[in-house]
């Protein structure tokens, strides 16, 4: 396994919020090295690499819980399948018009100034409100029912959770897997257990 994309693959799991700074790169939990950013959670077999490097700084968030729920099978997820079902959600987000609508998304507003001589200049600079980049934030557009994969009567996989997947899937050669839900209760979350790896993704609430 190349142990670059393997890490890689772990930050990809990681918070990107600097706010929660224990959560910013992986941490080591018993024999396993975990990432996560709170929604999705990743561990892997600790190497002696991972021990070393990924020791926790600060106070990480307790996964051990999850990692002593008894599971039981829900279904059967197929990789090309999932794929198919997140392109066919990517259209519907393609249609989304994600233009800042304050510099028309291109990054940079005009504005008037007036020197103490009344003296007027016509200026550009950065958008302040996307800051430069011509998009606007559609993250909670995208948590809506249209933009996921419902799962039962109460939750769905919105798209991230389904990236996450893919992603994991896609990084082991796993073309299928099992989805399995705690034991004995339709609770969350959801676990993927390999024995390269072992994911647990929470589903978001359908509306």
């Amino acid at each position: 396994m190349d142990n670059q994309a393997r890490k890689e693959l772990l930050q990809s799991f990681c918070e990107t919020n600097e706010l929660r700074k224990t959560m910013l790169r992986p941490f080591v939990v018993g024999d396993n090295v975990c990432a996560t950013d709170a929604h999705s959670i990743l561990l892997l077999p600790a190497t002696e690499d991972d021990k070393a490097e990924y020791q926790p700084q600060g106070k990480v968030p307790d996964v051990t819980a999850y990692l002593k729920q008894e599971t039981e099978f829900f279904m059967y997820l197929d990789l090309e399948c999932l794929k198919c079902e997140r392109e066919k959600i990517q259209k519907k987000v393609d249609e989304i018009d994600d233009k800042c609508p304050d510099c028309r998304g291109t990054g940079m507003v005009e504005y008037e100034y007036y020197s103490v001589h009344s003296d007027r200049y016509k200026l550009e600079h950065t958008c302040p409100v996307c800051e430069g980049t011509g998009e606007r934030d559609i993250s909670n557009e995208l948590g809506e029912e249209e933009y996921s994969m419902p799962l039962t009567e109460k939750y769905k996989l919105s798209i991230f959770r389904m990236d996450d997947i893919i992603r994991t899937l896609g990084f082991f050669g796993k073309q299928k897997c099992a989805l399995l839900k705690q034991k004995g209760t339709p609770s969350v979350p959801y676990h993927i257990i390999e024995p390269e790896f072992h994911l647990i993704v929470m589903p978001s609430l359908r509306s």
